[in-house]
């Protein structure tokens, strides 16, 4: 961890008194200061790290940059199945009701024929 936070960001020209930083800045200006610590340093194994480091940061933060991108599209694709889940929830409702309404009305013809015939064969077999 750093020891004095507020005397990097004091270094790096930045208030350590706001409330909140713009985290883009703050990376933009660590960036900056690695750029010319790369030049400053005469020790090609200390460049040769310290450029491994920054090379590494930029590779982890691509690969969450990734991550991310792909989280927010599955919980896009996750709000659209679900969506169509609804609607082919309401269409099944809507067959069912529908099929039971049609079964409804052919289960009363049918006992209104009964009852026809009853009647015609009551009056039949009273004649």
């Amino acid at each position: 961890g750093v020891a004095d936070g507020s005397q990097v960001l004091e270094d790096l020209g930045l208030s350590a008194d706001e409330e909140r930083l713009d985290l883009k800045i703050v990376s933009q200006k660590l960036n900056d200061e690695i750029g010319q610590a790369l030049e400053i340093v005469s020790y090609a194994s200390v460049q040769a790290a310290i450029a491994t480091l920054y090379d590494e940061v930029v590779i982890v933060r691509n690969t969450l940059d990734n991550a991310i991108k792909e989280r927010d599209k599955l919980r896009a694709d996750i709000q659209e199945a679900q969506k169509r889940a609804e609607v082919l929830a309401m269409e099944m409702d809507e067959q069912n009701y529908q099929c039971d309404k049609l079964k409804q009305e052919e289960l009363q013809d049918l006992r209104q024929t009964w009852i026809e015939r009853l009647h015609s064969v009551e009056e039949k077999s009273k004649s």
